[in-house]
């Protein structure tokens, strides 16, 4: 069930934002996972895992930031 609720709301987001900039957003479940698992769970979070997150996250800030560029050119 929840497998195809996630489907649907992955056909939803499609409707609004190109499939380029959506593929690269869902990136952030490599960095929600380790940091809720760090933050709720206690675990270990190694140093090369925190720039593994801050490279995701970059990426996602410069995805969004180019989307945010081009919406305020139309």
């Amino acid at each position: 069930v929840t497998y195809v609720l996630s489907f649907a709301s992955w056909l939803y987001v499609l409707r609004f934002v190109p499939l380029g900039v959506a593929f690269a957003l869902i990136n952030v479940v490599h960095v929600l996972v380790p940091v809720g698992s760090w933050a709720i769970l206690g675990e270990v979070v190694t140093a090369r895992r925190w720039l593994g997150i801050a490279l995701v996250l970059s990426g996602i800030v410069l995805v969004a930031r180019q989307v945010a560029v081009a919406e305020e050119k139309l």
